[in-house]
């Protein structure tokens, strides 16, 4: 019985280091097929940014004397981003899925100052959950938007306009991490507010 382990676990082992293996040849394959261009280079074009008239797939950077930003673009539409501080410490992370992005930002002390999400319609919204943090990294604030539509009249027709408006619980907290105040909002009208 022992001897049928010591097979099975050397075959599983073999399999492993070869599976390893094969995804370290494609990370280095994807890595090393991607452009990476100036920023400036990129123009914008029938909805894709392009590099040469061609949607660009690759990773456009700009660099800054306080930081370095990369942008990561799929066929011409962007998906992903990050920044790093000059010590390459990372200061934006923002990922990309469909029209939704999700958003955060640290301090050059690696603390979490903001995260949130938006979605992109006619313009950028902010949709999802917000959550603000102190300098020291504590959650100060978490709550929820929701994109509304309204329609108006106006001179020629019916306009379809959106907006990002409060919606559901907002959490308010001190320093030591207490819930302070709660605020319950219903599609950007504040309904009721509770001191804890």
């Amino acid at each position: 019985m022992k001897n049928i382990y010591l097979k099975i676990s050397s075959l599983f082992n073999k399999m492993f280091r070869t599976h390893i293996f094969f995804l370290l040849i494609l990370f280095t394959y994807t890595l090393l097929a991607q452009d990476t261009v100036s920023i400036t280079k990129l123009e914008y074009e029938k909805d894709r940014w392009c590099l040469n008239q061609i949607p660009f797939t690759g990773v456009a950077v700009r660099q800054m004397p306080d930081m370095t930003d990369y942008y990561t673009y799929c066929d011409g539409l962007a998906c992903g981003y990050i920044a790093l501080y000059p010590n390459k410490d990372t200061a934006a992370i923002h990922t990309y899925n469909g029209n939704n992005i999700h958003l955060v930002f640290f301090t050059k002390q690696g603390l979490k100052t903001l995260e949130y999400n938006q979605c992109i319609l006619d313009e950028t919204y902010l949709c999802g959950e917000w959550k603000d943090f102190r300098d020291d990294g504590s959650l100060q604030v978490k709550g929820n938007y929701l994109v509304i539509s309204k329609t108006h009249e106006a001179r020629g027709g019916s306009i379809l306009k959106y907006m990002s408006v409060k919606d559901g619980i907002w959490e308010f907290y001190d320093e030591t991490g207490k819930c302070i105040k709660t605020e319950h909002w219903k599609k950007g009208t504040l309904k009721k507010t509770f001191n804890n």
